[in-house]
């Protein structure tokens, strides 16, 4: 909970390119669509899930163009019970849209977005962004509270060198979680579940 390295702080919005808020309009929603719809729903534990996932048409996609997601950029869940929860946006969902969250674009030649998206998921950041949502009847953060979290400035190396090992021990988590399913398929095939 404390900066024991006593390394500098500034705000985040030192480190970023832009901030926006994604749509307020929700689009007609098509199971066939094109293209994923990422909610605050979608995020957990730092991570995109697809776990009820929506899908928009290309036709809606088009009203909504200011959503678009590049790849690399922070959304950060504005409102209800997700408030502050986060998430990078993977290669998986370049040119897919974000729905009514905060998307962040990060300067790239300073700030790695794994790097701050693990920072938003400690215990220090949520000892300082959950207590900004509770100002109201329902949760809720702003793009300027978010522009004015206080972050540790570290060396884009070694942010650099923190992705890597975030990146591998995600790639270790979802092995391990394929062979339990298999190892379950298997039982379930021999008749001993």
């Amino acid at each position: 909970m404390t900066n024991t390295q006593g390394r500098e702080v500034r705000p985040f919005k030192d480190f970023m390119l832009d901030i926006r808020y994604g749509t307020s309009q929700p689009p007609t929603f098509n199971e066939l669509g094109e293209f994923k719809f990422i909610r605050a729903t979608n995020i957990k534990a730092g991570r995109i899930t697809e776990n009820g996932m929506l899908r928009i048409s290309a036709d809606e996609a088009a009203k909504i163009e200011k959503c678009r997601l590049n790849g690399n950029e922070i959304i950060i869940v504005r409102s209800g019970a997700n408030t502050g929860d986060t998430c990078v946006v993977t290669d998986e969902y370049r040119d897919q849209y974000a729905g009514y969250d905060i998307i962040v674009t990060l300067n790239l030649e300073i700030a790695n977005p794994v790097f701050f998206n693990e920072l938003m998921n400690t215990h220090y950041m949520q000892a300082i962004i959950k207590p900004l949502t509770v100002r109201a009847a329902q949760p809720h953060i702003n793009s300027e509270q978010v522009q004015n979290l206080p972050m540790l400035v570290v060396p884009l190396q070694e942010q650099e060198q923190f992705a890597t090992f975030v990146r591998q021990s995600d790639k270790s988590k979802l092995l391990i979680s394929r062979l339990k399913e298999f190892i379950l398929m298997g039982y379930r095939g021999h008749g001993k579940m």
